[in-house]
C-alpha cells in the first residue's frame, strides 16, 4: 500500500465526512481500503465521523422500516432513526429511500401530512382538533347548511361527543352551548322538557281561570 503523508490522509478523510462518496469510492482512488479510510476519517475528524456513522446507521434502519410501513409520515421516521425530518426529505430526494406519503383525509399523495385540498377546506384543522373525524363526516360538514335542533342558518358549529369525540352533526352556537350547558345528559333535557311542559300548563290553566 503506498505510503502517504498526514496532509493526504487529511485530505481523504475530510472528503469522506463531508460527502457522499462511499469509503470504499475513496479508497479505489487512492489504493487502500475503505476501513483505511474510515480510520483516517476517525482520527483526523472524529466528530464528524461519528455524524457520518449514525446517519448511515439512520438510513440502513429507515429503509427497513419503510419496506413494512411504506406510509410512514417523514416527521414519524425521523423520530425513529433519530435524524431531522429535513435529512428524510434529503434521502427522497436523492432517491435512496421511497416515500409512499398519502394524505391522512383523503389518502391523495402528498408530500405532507395534509394534501393541499383538505387545506383548502379547512378540514385539517377539524382533524387537528377532533382526530376522531372521518372523511364521510367532513363532507357532511361541508354539505350541512342548517343547525340539527333548531334549523337556524346562522353560523355552524361542529358537535361531537365529549366522552368518545365522535362527530355528531352541525349546531348552531345556541344549541351547541345548550348541550353543553346540560352535560350532554339527556336526563337533564328531558327534566327540562317536563319543566317548560308544567310551566306551559299552568300559563292555560290560569287563562281558563281568568276567563271563567
Amino acid at each position: 500500500m503506498p505510503t502517504y503523508s498526514d496532509e493526504t490522509k487529511n485530505m481523504v478523510a475530510r472528503i469522506f465526512v463531508r460527502s457522499r462518496i462511499s469509503a470504499n469510492d475513496i479508497a479505489s482512488l487512492y489504493g487502500v481500503t475503505g476501513v483505511t479510510v474510515r480510520n483516517w476519517a476517525k482520527k483526523f475528524y472524529p466528530d464528524e465521523y461519528e455524524t457520518r456513522k449514525h446517519r448511515t446507521r439512520a438510513l440502513l434502519q429507515a429503509q427497513s422500516i419503510l419496506e413494512v410501513q411504506p406510509n410512514i409520515r417523514p416527521p414519524e421516521l425521523s423520530k425513529l432513526v433519530d435524524v431531522p425530518t429535513e435529512t428524510i426529505y434529503s434521502w427522497k430526494n436523492r432517491g435512496v429511500i421511497e416515500l409512499d406519503v398519502q394524505c391522512i383525509i383523503c389518502g391523495e399523495p402528498t408530500t405532507e401530512k395534509y394534501c393541499d385540498e383538505c387545506k383548502e377546506k379547512n378540514w385539517h384543522l377539524y382533524k387537528i382538533k377532533y382526530p376522531e373525524v372521518t372523511l364521510e363526516e367532513l363532507r357532511i360538514v361541508d354539505a350541512t347548511t342548517e343547525c340539527a335542533i333548531c334549523g337556524s342558518k346562522e353560523p355552524l358549529e361542529f358537535d361531537h361527543d365529549h366522552s368518545t369525540g365522535k362527530f355528531r352533526g352541525m349546531l348552531c352556537g345556541k344549541c351547541n352551548r345548550g348541550l353543553g350547558l346540560f352535560n350532554d345528559d339527556t336526563d337533564l333535557l328531558k327534566s327540562a322538557i317536563r319543566y317548560l311542559g308544567k310551566k306551559k300548563i299552568n300559563k292555560i290553566k290560569n287563562k281558563i281561570k281568568f276567563l271563567i
